[in-house]
């Protein structure tokens, strides 16, 4: 994150300060653990997504391991789809944040944003946390998600996509939204 350390991000991150090596060895302690690994998504990445050398690094390993990368668009600076574009990895951007805030009512809101982006554009990607709260809203939504629109692989919709649906759409905070929906 841009404020690190005072916000750790925890065990595991890659972090702007390492090396290309230790980059490249802390991809792979990742890919060991995850089997049948498809793509990787960026969490709190705001600092490193920013730094094109550094994601460089990255997406180098991404090409060789044959994997996708999702931004989660942390930052509007993001080098993501720009080096996607250049290294040949295929890059997705995130539509919409499910659980900024774990209230129902907040969820659910974001839900109706994400199946209208999705009608809207031809596709959405939604990033959410495994939240006991998160978990329950998506299952208690799920008829009505799929009633609206397929949901389908996010490596199928990718390659359905080419995955910049998102890249340049303007993303309003959820509280901004409740807030103007409380006025209303």
């Amino acid at each position: 994150p841009k404020n690190y350390p005072r916000v750790n991000p925890g065990p595991g991150a890659i972090l702007a300060e390492m090396t290309d090596e230790t980059i490249v060895s802390t991809i792979e302690e990742h890919v060991k653990r995850v089997p049948g690994i498809r793509g990787v998504n960026n969490h709190m990445g705001s600092r490193l997504t920013e730094l094109e050398g550094k994601m460089a690094v990255v997406f180098k390993d991404l090409k060789k391991r044959h994997l996708f990368y999702i931004d989660s668009r942390t930052t509007p600076q993001s080098v993501a789809v720009s080096l996607g574009r250049k290294t040949g990895v295929l890059v997705g951007t995130r539509g919409i944040f499910l659980d900024n805030h774990l209230s129902e009512r907040a969820m659910r809101f974001q839900i109706e944003r994400l199946l209208s982006m999705a009608r809207n554009t031809g596709g959405a990607i939604a990033i959410g946390h495994p939240h006991r709260e998160t978990l329950k809203c998506l299952r208690d939504s799920l008829e009505r998600i799929k009633e609206n629109v397929r949901i389908v692989l996010v490596s199928e919709f990718l390659l359905q996509t080419g995955g910049e649906l998102h890249s340049s759409s303007p993303d309003l905070s959820c509280t901004e939204n409740i807030e103007k929906m409380d006025s209303q």
